[in-house]
């Protein structure tokens, strides 16, 4: 008669699920970096962008609340897909401070340049 263990059944399932998660969530940006390398980016669906043409509004809390809406709006697609990797490769990380390193490393690409361009927008202002 045969019996089996039900953690050592969800453990192995569980090993293989993961391995499966990493192909599954490899592709995509496989994908996108062949077809970059292909040339599908050529297709003109894919290069289309729309532009609105507004006056220059004052400086308030809603004006700036619309600003970051429209620049997260139109940032997912670029950021989406690679953040989507890192965590998922932080979710299945072997120790807590692998997936810490991974998400501090990507935190701080994404904010630095955002810091620096604060500091020297700030310091050149007073010149123009």
């Amino acid at each position: 008669m045969f019996t089996a263990d039900p953690a050592n059944v969800a453990a192995t399932w569980s090993r293989v699920q993961l391995g499966l998660a990493d192909q599954i969530n490899a592709a995509p940006p496989a994908a996108f970096g062949v077809a970059m390398l292909v040339g599908i980016e050529r297709i003109p669906f894919l290069r289309r962008d729309a532009h609105f043409h507004v006056r220059a509004a004052t400086a308030n809390p809603a004006s700036a609340f619309l600003l970051g809406f429209v620049f997260g709006f139109g940032w997912t697609p670029c950021i989406g897909p690679i953040l989507g990797v890192i965590l998922t490769a932080a979710a299945v990380s072997e120790s807590v401070s692998a997936g810490v390193s991974l998400l501090s490393a990507y935190s701080a690409g994404l904010g630095i340049p955002f810091l620096l361009t604060a500091v020297f927008l700030h310091e050149t202002a007073g010149r123009w």
